[in-house]
């Protein structure tokens, strides 16, 4: 089930974000986190490949941080198993 929130993200204001950031900043500086964060949070609605090709993002890069942030949502959710 996909997360409903009125101040959601989308893929055509992440990609203008992205777009300023490129803009100003210089030739070695990496992306900065909350940039990576909003990218990832795109991906509750379009898939990793339409964020990345949108945001002109590594696909490879763009995908580990996909699955790192889906691997740590998965440990944070506790089963209720009895032992």
């Amino acid at each position: 089930m996909k997360k409903t929130n009125p101040s959601k993200l989308t893929l055509e204001c992440v990609h203008e974000r992205f777009k300023e950031w490129r803009k100003n900043k210089a030739w070695h500086d990496p992306i900065p986190e909350e940039l990576w964060d909003a990218a990832v949070e795109l991906t509750e609605e379009y898939s990793p490949t339409q964020v990345s090709q949108t945001l002109r993002l590594e696909s490879s890069k763009f995908k580990e941080r996909v699955h790192a942030s889906h691997m740590a949502e998965v440990s944070n959710v506790r089963l209720g198993f009895c032992i």
